[in-house]
């Protein structure tokens, strides 16, 4: 996109329109999941889609048409993630559901470095023709299509999944549409706190992340040193992962990872202001060294906040409505990730990188906050939370 002479504001425009669209198909496939009982299908349909849109990205001519490009794939991959997590559910013992997630949480990662590293090596031998790399992922979402085909159809039986005539009959979707008009009245003051704060973390991310490669690029980065960045910035989770669980064991449980899972994420962001600001100079050597740590201090951090909230939810969803669950949580993540990326269009262009990059980090010092407060008392804290991860009361109080 910044080839075809995009700026901050394109950048924007597009990780925002594929946010909305991520937003609405992670309630849409959340549903989908739940009522037709999808599983494989789903993964199928997303990774055929990626396949599609990598070869019309490859013809693509303008920005515009990257954009909608980009808005298809946020909408029809986003039941991927829920499905997976459905599938943790239904095919692992319950002790089991967190260290399988971060072992799907590994392998995911895994692949993106590999895909990264790839990126990287293509343009450094063939940098004037980065489009074609597009095909290169077209025939890797392909071999994805003939691996999800192979998955088992075999899915636990219904009354596993906690569904009855109730759920499954033909009133059920006027009763959703009640169940979501009443959910603003069903919350309580600390719900509303946690929600706060976790959208404001993932506002902070995306105010960072939507203007940063531009800020690399003005800076005199090259194509391939930022592949490497980003690189660097997905290997550095790979690395972590496996020794999550003994840190948060060590750290005294999900409730105090996740408020120290903020230290190293606020740390990487002020460094990166601060070089921004022209603390540190204006190399783009000691500019992209600066970026190797500050990425490893922020993927690591958000590997142990995102871990740590995944065990709060799974403890907390209810059996039968995963997917609808798990779409929503997807749609709360979508909502802050399209408010950072429409404050990050406006503000890069109107006030500057190092302002922009001191909001990120003044809205994330103000999650920790919110999250430190409600964490007090993590005996007192932990199910209301979990309670407010899954939304699972708000959704049945009525109803019941």
């Amino acid at each position: 996109m910044l080839n075809y002479g995009g700026g901050v504001k394109e950048v924007a425009l597009a990780i925002f329109l594929s946010a909305i669209a991520s937003t609405i198909g992670s309630l849409l496939w959340g549903k989908l999941i739940d009522r037709m009982r999808l599983r494989t299908a789903v993964i199928i349909v997303g990774a055929a889609s990626l396949s599609i849109l990598a070869v019309c990205t490859y013809f693509a001519s303008d920005i515009s048409v990257l954009i909608l490009i980009s808005t298809m794939v946020g909408f029809l991959t986003a039941g991927i993630g829920p499905v997976t997590n459905v599938f943790v559910m239904e095919r692992s013992a319950r002790k089991d559901w967190v260290m399988t997630s971060s072992w799907i949480t590994l392998a995911t990662c895994a692949g993106i470095v590999i895909a990264m590293l790839a990126g990287y090596l293509w343009l450094m031998f063939y940098q004037d023709d980065a489009r074609s790399f597009a095909i290169v992922c077209s025939g890797l979402a392909m071999i994805s299509i003939i691996m999800a085909s192979t998955l088992s159809r075999n899915v636990k039986p219904a009354s596993y999944l906690g569904a009855d005539k109730k759920e499954l009959s033909p009133n059920a979707a006027n009763q959703g549409i009640k169940s979501w008009r009443s959910m603003l009245g069903g919350m309580t003051k600390r719900e509303c706190i946690f929600l706060v704060g976790l959208c404001l973390y993932f506002i902070s991310g995306n105010l960072f992340f939507t203007p940063y490669t531009p800020f690399l690029k003005e800076n005199g980065i090259s194509d391939s040193e930022i592949f490497l960045a980003y690189t660097i910035l997905h290997l550095s989770k790979v690395i972590y992962l496996p020794f999550n669980s003994r840190a948060t064991s060590a750290l005294g449980g999900e409730n105090n990872t996740i408020k120290w899972a903020y230290v190293p994420r606020l740390i990487g962001i002020l460094s990166i202001a601060a070089f921004a600001a022209g603390v540190a100079g204006n190399s783009a050597t000691i500019l992209l060294t600066i970026t190797f740590v500050a990425f490893i201090a922020i993927d690591v951090s958000f590997s142990m906040w995102h871990t740590a909230t995944t065990a709060l939810f799974m403890r907390g969803i209810s059996l039968g409505n995963e997917g609808k669950m798990f779409g929503i949580n997807g749609g709360v993540v979508g909502i802050g990730l399209f408010l950072g990326s429409v404050i990050a269009g406006e503000a890069a262009p109107q006030f500057g990188y190092t302002a922009t990059f001191s909001m990120s980090a003044g809205l994330f010092a103000i999650s920790f906050i919110i999250m430190a407060m409600l964490f007090k008392n993590a005996h007192q804290n932990a199910k209301a939370v979990s309670r407010a991860f899954s939304l699972r009361f708000w959704m049945t109080k009525r109803i019941a």
